[in-house]
């Protein structure tokens, strides 16, 4: 494991500082980077006493959106456009999480030299773990790869509670492409309950 996955998993605050950080460094806003974080850190311990209580996967991963919509909010409160501050929280959940998804798919091929059952040990691995209850999936039947389609998605709620739904695109949806490039093959998703769907149809097309 890096230390970098470790920060992941026992220290969110100092992972997501260090991301956010680097990528600040890099915006319009370098030169106010120690007032929003101060920002961000008030915004933050204000959003801790609502936090919802789910599985423990559940909880761990909101842990990071919590910080992505404290700073979300500090940058556009010192100028940043809605647009910019949704494209910078991307960047830096990218960063957290982008590497994790590469040395898995690495890791995976102990299980298969065949591309999407390894695809299908990680998102399984994923749904055990990580999004769990109160997460909903449904299996679709497929001869063209991996198909299923999420029904209930805290993290939607999550970001649609606190009235910015505009953000699960940017924290979450977003990054799932991504990490499909990651692994070599192609999301096709025509749907997210983020933009008022009844469901995200994920099917990933193994090439």
């Amino acid at each position: 494991m890096s230390p970098l996955s470790s920060l992941l998993i026992i220290a969110p605050k100092l992972a997501f500082r260090r991301a956010a950080m680097k990528h600040l460094a890099a915006s319009p806003l370098h030169h106010q980077q120690a007032q929003i974080w101060q920002r961000t850190l008030a915004r933050q311990a204000e959003l801790r006493q609502q936090r919802p209580q789910h599985s423990f996967g559940v909880d761990r991963f909101l842990r990071f959106m919590e910080w992505d919509l404290a700073l979300y909010g500090a940058v556009q409160e010192h100028g940043l456009s809605q647009g910019q501050a949704s494209r910078l929280i991307e960047e830096i959940n990218w960063e957290m999480f982008g590497a994790g998804t590469a040395n898995v798919f690495s890791f995976s091929r102990l299980r298969s030299a065949k591309r999407q059952m390894r695809v299908q040990w990680i998102l399984d691995l994923m749904f055990a773990v990580l999004f769990t209850k109160p997460f909903r999936k449904q299996v679709v039947p497929s001869t063209e790869g991996i198909a299923f389609d999420v029904t209930v998605c805290p993290v939607a709620d999550y970001f649609k509670q606190h009235g910015v739904p505009e953000l699960t695109r940017f924290a979450a949806c977003n990054l799932d492409h991504r990490m499909a490039q990651t692994w070599g093959v192609k999301l096709n998703r025509s749907q997210t309950i983020a933009a008022g769907d009844v469901r995200c149809d994920f099917r990933f097309q193994i090439e």
